[in-house]
């Protein structure tokens, strides 16, 4: 009897994991179906900027499946996103619904960390200011209902700007629990780098041509078209955007990631090898974007954190002379190699005007 609803209940257990199966590869079916008649018709009308929307989705459906097998490459996902964003919103003439994009991104991190935790496969925290951080929270959603407010989607607008971001602190705790987990956020994050920065140089040398549409929106045209004009020698800088819509998006994100490279390199010097070559190169290519950044603000900005920086460094390196000595000696490797891969990336002859612009224009010196 045991054996015969033993065998029952196989069959039953095969029978729907069939089903679902066959539900699963027949809405994949209607989605390919749909997708391709959607792609077709928005390249018989010749609409480029609805095919890309479509573009968008489609990778972003894929992204959320990602993110829901693995909350931590969603984490990676979303960074990636909130630096790329800009760029798609300037191309697609500054549709605003782009910008709502990293909120979707977010609660489906959200939603596959929380499935993570019912699993009990992360870390999590309880933080001192949790009680107050709370407080905060409810007065925030009190506010919604003001009656002061001439609607309450104002409200609610409210509360996402300042409270959906505050789950990733719990989120950040369970993504760093190991050397490895830091090693891995650093180097993600130097690619990211290295790839904006390296196209902010080009674009400073090619000129607004590059990176921009041909045809921006009114309202975001002036902040791509900048120009940076020396009063001693009149020569004109062009201020780059790189991937994001103003040049001061741009300044900001090199002043973070100035910091964020050079904080990376000092742990690499004290602690591996692994990982220098593209810490020094992705720190020289930042010191060229900031020389072409066009900006005294930007160049001061970096050059008093490298003065503070290394202060701290020499300051709290491990005590003993052969640590000292080994730091020294690191660090001595690490300026020339910097030189080196200073120099030969801008060796070119039109990277070398380039420089010339943005030193006359920003410092005000001549460089004949």
């Amino acid at each position: 009897m045991n054996i015969r609803a033993g065998l029952n209940f196989g069959s039953v257990e095969l029978a729907r994991a069939t089903l679902r199966k066959f539900l699963t590869l027949l809405a994949f079916g209607a989605l390919f179906v749909l997708g391709a008649y959607t792609f077709a018709k928005y390249i018989v009308n010749d609409d480029m900027n609805g095919l890309a929307y479509v573009a968008l989705g489609c990778v972003g459906s894929v992204f959320a499946l990602a993110i829901l097998k693995n909350w931590r490459n969603g984490v990676y996902f979303l960074f990636t996103w909130l630096l790329f964003e800009d760029f798609a919103r300037k191309m697609l003439g500054n549709n605003m619904a782009i910008y709502f994009a990293k909120d979707a991104l977010l609660l489906v991190v959200y939603i596959a960390f929380i499935a993570a935790l019912t699993r009990k496969t992360v870390q999590t925290i309880r933080p001192p200011f949790l009680v107050p951080m709370l407080l905060l929270v409810w007065f925030g959603i009190m506010q919604i209902f003001n009656p002061g407010s001439s609607t309450v989607l104002f409200g609610i607008l409210g509360v996402k700007l300042f409270f959906s971001y505050m789950p990733l602190f719990f989120l950040g705790y369970a993504l760093l629990n190991s050397e490895t987990d830091v090693r891995r956020f650093f180097r993600i994050n130097t690619i990211l780098i290295l790839v904006i920065a390296s196209l902010g140089i080009a674009q400073s040398i090619l000129g607004p041509s590059f990176l921009n549409p041909a045809k921006p929106a009114a309202e975001i045209k002036g902040l791509s078209t900048l120009y940076r004009v020396s009063p001693e020698t009149g020569l004109i800088s062009y201020r780059p955007t790189s991937v994001f819509v103003s040049t001061g998006r741009y300044g900001n994100f090199i002043i973070i990631a100035w910091l964020l490279i050079l904080a990376f390199s000092g742990y690499l010097l004290l602690r591996q090898r692994r990982g220098r070559n593209l810490a020094f190169v992705t720190l020289a290519v930042l010191a060229g974007a900031i020389l072409l950044g066009g900006s005294r603000g930007l160049f001061m900005w970096t050059a008093g954190s490298v003065t503070v920086i290394a202060a701290a460094f020499i300051w709290g390196v491990p005590k003993g002379v052969r640590e000292t000595v080994r730091m020294l000696r690191a660090m001595q490797r690490s300026i020339l190699r910097w030189v080196c891969n200073t120099s030969q990336t801008y060796s070119m002859k039109g990277c070398q005007e380039s420089v010339r612009r943005a030193v006359s224009a920003t410092l005000w010196l001549k460089w004949e």
